[in-house]
């Protein structure tokens, strides 16, 4: 047991921060080897002092934004539960953001959340957060395969690209079954929730499996609204700091390919601290093969990262600072 805790841990902290340095390694040669280096950078510094930087500053009010739809997310999840106030789920939601950091697939997401809840509802949390996730992930999965149609078929003056979009049939199917299944579930997390609160060895946990039987079909809809709005966002916050580096892509190929990197992100397994390296290389690969500046699009994905996930968790560890585990 010792030793599996032992090989549980250098993964945990040894292999994330291996996997960030050796994708940082590569981003960083694909950025050497493009040919006006010193002109990009020079375009950067001059956004900083031109008009382009209403840019930048759409990209940080998309930050609040996009928190905010989170937290406005989980206090309509647990208001079935918990009653909370919303400046009580946006501690929640950045609490959980700074636990991520060092969690694989931001496990830890889930322990914030539950830090500022009564214990009576610390369970039933869990599995409305697990709601939360999947409707997330049904609209990332959704606007991926999207994606992929165009660069696969072409459309919006896009080329098509079966070399860089996996373009073969299985891919296609996988990809839109797991949409439809991910449909199925989560606009029947009622069903599931009853059933499995029927499972003898779950009969411990029957409560927080209780909780999804009064998710109704509405709300779930509303969450799922919800999602889709942060998921607007989020492409927008990358067009408009495409716009800030100098990367040249009109509106439609920057949501094209970057929902496209969004769904590959989701199939990679990674903890958040590598997930720069990893998101840099998948933005260097897909979104430059529309444009060839190397450092525009690694600044963007960088900036992304940065507004995105760490100030918000730096926020978080504020809240957590101040407050107690409630007991």
């Amino acid at each position: 047991m010792k030793d599996a805790r032992t090989i549980k841990s250098i993964l945990t902290y040894a292999l994330a921060p291996l996997l960030l340095i050796i994708l940082s390694v590569s981003v960083y040669r694909e950025i050497r080897s493009q040919t006006d280096l010193p002109t990009a950078w020079e375009q950067i510094k001059a956004s900083l002092f031109s008009p382009r930087i209403g840019w930048l500053l759409a990209a940080l009010v998309g930050t609040f934004l996009n928190w905010g739809l989170e937290a406005l997310k989980w206090q309509r999840l647990m208001r079935q539960t918990e009653q909370i106030r919303f400046f009580q789920a946006f501690k929640g939601v950045l609490t959980g953001v700074s636990f991520t950091l060092f969690t694989p697939n931001r496990i830890g997401e889930y322990l914030g959340r539950i830090w500022h809840l009564s214990p009576a509802s610390r369970g039933a949390a869990v599995s409305l957060s697990v709601a939360g996730g999947i409707a997330q992930l049904l609209v990332t999965i959704l606007g991926g395969m999207i994606a992929y149609e165009f660069l696969w078929r072409g459309g919006f003056s896009i080329p098509i690209l079966p070399d860089r979009a996996f373009a073969f049939f299985p891919f296609q199917w996988l990809g839109w079954s797991v949409v439809i299944l991910l449909f199925v579930i989560y606009f029947n997390l009622g069903e599931t929730g009853s059933f499995l609160s029927r499972v003898r060895w779950l009969q411990k946990i029957k409560n927080w499996m209780m909780a999804l039987v009064h998710l109704s079909i509405r709300e779930s809809a509303t969450i799922l609204g919800l999602s889709l709005l942060r998921y607007s966002i989020f492409l927008l916050q990358y067009f408009a700091l495409f716009q800030f580096f100098g990367v040249s892509l009109t509106l439609s190929i920057s949501f094209i390919t970057v929902a496209f990197v969004f769904l590959s992100m989701a199939l990679i397994p990674a903890m958040a601290l590598a997930d720069l390296g990893i998101r840099g290389q998948l933005s260097l690969w897909i979104v430059g093969a529309f444009s060839v500046n190397a450092l525009g699009i690694v600044m963007t994905t960088t900036t992304i990262w940065f507004i995105n996930l760490i100030l918000p968790a730096i926020v978080g560890a504020a809240f957590l600072s101040k407050s107690k585990l409630r007991s």
